[in-house]
């Protein structure tokens, strides 16, 4: 369909599929994609989890021109970003959003000025991708500590997604935790098992984890990890 049409410019956001660029594309023709992430890092489906996966310091999002590799091509324009303490999932995926429109304008404008005679510049640095599988999404309270629980609930935090792990028996899917270092917490529990409920304290569970607490704020109780 896209080989048979006639156009100057196609752009590309939140395209899932890889475009046969060599097959479809004129030479008159530019195409270009914005992707929510600082590339060649965060290339692929969600780049916006991976952030908080890996404890990025920043985000962002970049236009580059389409090739045949996956997000591979010439930057033409870039914007980053500090991520802050306070962002949680659902704020990061706004903001990235708003980075790709603000990369659009950018780019658009610099490839006008230049008559579409700038051909970018190449991906530095080491590249990435990520994927949202299950066993990314999975914690093991007998393994896992507080602080990599508490990361890999916060690159999943929405209820479209989640983290599954199990205590006594019961899968729970979670969306938000938060560390307890409290003494007197310690104290009173320090008797208690790894992977043990410590709390339940109406519609919040304390968790004993293998070097401290862990608070399950934002939980459901499922039947099956999928």
């Amino acid at each position: 369909y896209i080989k048979h049409l006639n156009f100057d410019i196609l752009l590309s956001t939140g395209c899932p599929f890889i475009l046969p660029v060599k097959k479809i594309k004129k030479a008159s023709q530019v195409f270009l994609n914005a992707h929510p992430s600082l590339l060649p890092k965060g290339r692929g489906l969600h780049p916006i989890n991976e952030i908080f996966f890996k404890k990025y310091k920043y985000y962002g999002a970049t236009l580059h021109f389409i090739n045949e590799g996956i997000d591979s091509g010439n930057i033409i324009a870039q914007k980053k970003y500090l991520v802050s303490d306070d962002l949680d999932l659902q704020l990061l995926y706004y903001l990235s959003f708003q980075c790709e429109k603000e990369v659009i304008a950018e780019g658009l404008l610099k490839l006008n000025e230049q008559s579409y005679n700038y051909f970018g510049m190449k991906q530095i640095g080491e590249s990435s991708s990520f994927k949202r599988s299950l066993d990314k999404r999975t914690i093991d309270f007998n393994k896992d500590c507080s602080e990599d629980i508490n990361r890999i609930v916060k690159a999943f935090g929405i209820r479209s997604q989640g983290v599954y792990g199990n205590i006594n028996g019961k899968i729970l899917k979670i969306y938000d935790t938060k560390i307890i270092k409290n003494n007197h917490i310690n104290t009173i529990f320090k008797d208690k098992q790894t992977a043990s409920i410590c709390l339940e304290l109406e519609d919040r569970v304390l968790i004993k984890t293998i070097n401290g607490y862990i608070l399950i704020t934002i939980f459901d109780i499922v039947d099956s990890i999928k």
